[in-house]
């Protein structure tokens, strides 16, 4: 046999295979998964980028609730400059000067 009758018969044994009934039915089965089944790879992605944005989303309001849980805190603590600063309460008899720095 020479070379040439090899290429040949493994071109038959190829083909026979290709065509086979099981390669057929793998191939329909990953392209019905991966492109027309409910989820396929771009719903995977989808879902995928979501989970991550739900993730960071998931981490700011973390960092969010401690720092108002620090700020309610010090409000806790400082009950009287706390009304004093934001609303310019007083103590009779005494004046509150207001200084913007924008104007």
């Amino acid at each position: 046999m020479n070379t040439k009758d090899i290429l040949q018969r493994c071109k038959q044994l190829v083909r026979k295979r290709w065509y086979s009934k099981y390669t057929i039915a793998t191939v329909c089965f990953l392209v019905w998964v991966v492109f027309f089944d409910k989820f396929n790879y771009a719903t995977h992605q989808k879902l995928s980028d979501s989970i991550s944005k739900l993730e960071q989303e998931k981490i700011t309001i973390i960092d969010k609730k401690k720092e108002t849980a620090k700020q309610l805190q010090d409000v806790e603590l400082h009950k009287e400059r706390y009304a004093r600063e934001k609303y310019y309460m007083h103590k009779p008899n005494e004046e509150i000067l207001v200084i913007n720095p924008e104007e």
